[in-house]
């Protein structure tokens, strides 16, 4: 809480989260926007479909927060300007990735932890 103490989650966390193209093309991934539940005290991840398609070019998409909805269980929740951010622990709310294009098949798959730090 804002006074350093800790706070217990009593229930589930929703993150919504959306997608943008870098170098990727509209077609080259699932880009719906997705909203992954965190259960009190564990981790959630979800898995982002990328697709072949006609070029071999290594693309990249990025996924970012959009927002939370923690059931007003904390005072402030701020998904935005990140943690630690510069240093090698550091925890921003965009997560970037490749989709490495072998010969059109699709090779990478994202995967991203989401945690409750309760």
């Amino acid at each position: 809480d804002k006074d350093g103490n800790p706070v217990t989650v009593k229930g589930d966390v929703d993150v919504a989260v959306v997608f943008s193209n870098d170098t990727a093309e509209t077609g080259d991934y699932d880009a719906a926007p997705v909203t992954v539940t965190i259960s009190s005290g564990s981790s959630a991840s979800f898995f982002v479909q990328t697709y072949s398609d006609s070029d071999t070019d290594d693309e990249q998409f990025t996924a970012t927060i959009k927002g939370v909805d923690d059931n007003n269980q904390f005072e402030k929740v701020d998904f935005v300007t990140g943690l630690n951010v510069g240093a090698a622990n550091e925890q921003t709310p965009t997560a970037h990735t490749t989709i490495i294009d072998l010969a059109h098949y699709y090779a990478s798959h994202m995967y991203i932890r989401l945690f409750d730090y309760a």
